[in-house]
């Protein structure tokens, strides 16, 4: 109960980017509650002192009253986060307070008393750990002219004054405590402030030297589970938050938890979801597109998802591109809301994480596109593997006929310097042009005074056979010789398939000429007798056979008519 009323009085809810205005802030609140305790105290003793039959001038009970309106205002504007306003309004009472009780505090009118000494020093201390060197100089202007006014004022007062110790004791005292007081609380407040605002640089600065470190471990990570898993671990065990989860934005709209760590780190086994209109700061953050703070003092929907150990919240997009992949759910059991340093922290934890994540899919991506490119791939090169196969046994088995065709195995021809063809037989190659057909490669063999060249004629992998050709042994075989002999070669190849075709498709032509003439004899003939003379001496001459025997049965001859009337019909 006392650390709810103390979060909920002396926590700053604006969010401070400076850590200066930030300590400021926070001190400035602290002072200002403690100035309405002082104040609650000072009317207390007025009361008692009413009630005890002293004069108590209604001044002291206005003043007061207007304090605590005041110290209400300054605390409105630190919680809106116009700090300078606060600083000024706060620095402007104190300086009117002292103002007032010189000016106003004596029915002689403005003297120097003894508590006014030790007041006067209030608002300078305020104003020289707050305010500006102008601001400064304008305290201690108005400051300087109430004492001259005061001590103006006192020269012309001659007659003497009785005082009471005990009564003056009693108005003197509470104002010198209070004086006492703030100037402790200022001096300790804001001058010990720079050690714990290095403190807190020092820690923001270790914190981003974290996240630099784990930007750096995500470059030899690109599963994803293992990056979430890693910036999870960061959270607990270098930040030492109590709990910390992602949620993963799909499609449709819906963040679902995916991994979650405490204690022990663990993937989610049951998956809930968020929707972007819910009123948790999980979707608010989401929405949004900012961070999103929370605490235990909050409404409840806000804090549904808060462990009851938890006293704050933060939950902070997963950015990349503009577009939300989702939402990192930290709870601190801390008795000090986020700061700004450790949200900012947090976004750039979140866009490292976003980014390694949107890697981790493109890479997944790609592998899975590689694996299906691989696959198709290999069938296709099965495929081409099986075309080239049987193109091969195709290419084989047509130019074997054709050169079966020919009556021969092999087909040689040795050119002389007069240009003529002279037919060798294929068992008379020489040993090289016979390894060249066999392997398919060119091969260079010396030869008493010449160098000899032998280059494969090959047309679709297949070799359909070898060209040579000598030159003399000092010459040599330049490379530009041996690449022009296998462009012959391979124009060569191109040009035998081509007169093969040529020679295939007259072949063909003949055939269908010769079949057509047959048929038209055929037709033109009136009688079997004549078809089977014409046919015969037809396929004599086609064929080039000696004889020629047609077998024909004789029912086959028996004409239809003819056995109808026979049979009587």
């Amino acid at each position: 109960m006392i650390s709810r009323l103390r979060r909920r009085l002396f926590t700053i809810r604006h969010v401070y980017l400076n850590p200066i205005d930030r300590q400021r802030a926070t001190m400035l609140l602290a002072i200002n509650w403690v100035i309405v305790a002082a104040l609650l105290i000072w009317l207390l003793v007025s009361v008692l002192r009413a009630v005890a039959g002293e004069t108590v001038s209604l001044q002291t009970f206005v003043t007061a009253g207007l304090a605590v309106v005041l110290t209400r205002i300054i605390h409105q504007l630190i919680q809106s986060g116009r700090l300078r306003m606060s600083i000024w309004m706060f620095v402007g009472m104190l300086t009117l307070a002292v103002v007032q009780f010189v000016l106003f505090r004596s029915p002689e009118g403005p003297n120097i008393v003894g508590p006014f000494i030790v007041m006067v020093v209030v608002p300078l201390v305020a104003a020289g750990v707050l305010l500006d060197r102008r601001g400064m100089i304008l305290v201690t202007v108005v400051l300087a002219i109430t004492v001259i006014l005061a001590g103006i004022n006192q020269l012309q007062i001659t007659e003497a004054l009785e005082i009471i110790p005990s009564s003056a004791v009693i108005a003197d005292l509470p104002l010198l405590v209070i004086c006492i007081v703030l100037v402790s609380a200022f001096l300790l407040a804001f001058t010990s402030s720079l050690e714990r605002i290095a403190n807190s640089s020092l820690v923001d600065i270790q914190q981003r030297q974290w996240v630099t470190e784990f930007g750096i471990e995500l470059g030899r990570v690109d599963e994803e589970n293992a990056i979430l898993t890693q910036a999870l671990n960061l959270m607990r065990d270098r930040f030492q938050y109590l709990f910390a989860q992602v949620y993963l934005a799909d499609e449709e709209g819906l963040l679902s938890q995916s991994v979650r760590t405490g204690l022990v780190q663990q993937d989610s086994p049951v998956r809930s979801g968020l929707r972007l209109g819910d009123t948790s700061i999980v979707s608010e953050a989401a929405r949004l597109k900012q961070p999103s703070v929370t605490s235990s003092d909050d409404a409840a929907p806000r804090r549904t998802h808060m462990l009851t150990a938890a006293n704050y919240a933060a939950a902070v997009p997963i950015m990349v591109a503009g577009e939300v992949m989702g939402v990192i759910d930290i709870q601190s059991s801390s008795q000090s809301p986020f700061s700004q340093n450790e949200l900012n922290v947090l976004l750039l934890l979140a866009d490292q994480l976003g980014t390694a994540l949107q890697q981790a899919r493109t890479i997944s991506d790609l592998r899975r596109g590689l694996r299906e490119q691989e696959t198709a791939n290999g069938r296709l090169q099965g495929q081409l593997q099986e075309f080239q196969q049987r193109e091969r046994r195709s290419v084989t088995d047509v130019w074997s006929s054709y050169v079966q065709g020919r009556g021969k195995q092999a087909i040689g021809f040795d050119f002389d310097l007069d240009g003529e063809a002279t037919s060798i037989p294929a068992n008379d190659l020489p040993v090289p042009i016979t390894n060249t057909l066999l392997t398919g490669q060119l091969q260079i063999d010396n030869s008493g005074d010449e160098q000899v060249v032998n280059v494969p004629i090959t047309f679709r992998d297949q070799t359909l056979g070898a060209m040579s050709f000598a030159v003399p042994k000092d010459q040599g075989v330049s490379e530009k010789q041996i690449e022009m002999a296998q462009i012959v070669a391979e124009r060569l190849a191109m040009a035998l398939d081509n007169t093969r075709l040529f020679e295939q498709s007259q072949a063909q032509a003949l055939r269908e000429r010769k079949a057509s003439e047959v048929t038209a004899l055929l037709i033109g003939a009136t009688d079997v007798t004549t078809v089977l003379e014409i046919a015969a001496a037809n396929f004599n001459e086609a064929l080039g056979a000696v004889h020629t025997h047609i077998y024909i049965q004789p029912d086959m001859l028996v004409e239809p008519l003819a056995q109808k009337e026979q049979s009587g019909e």
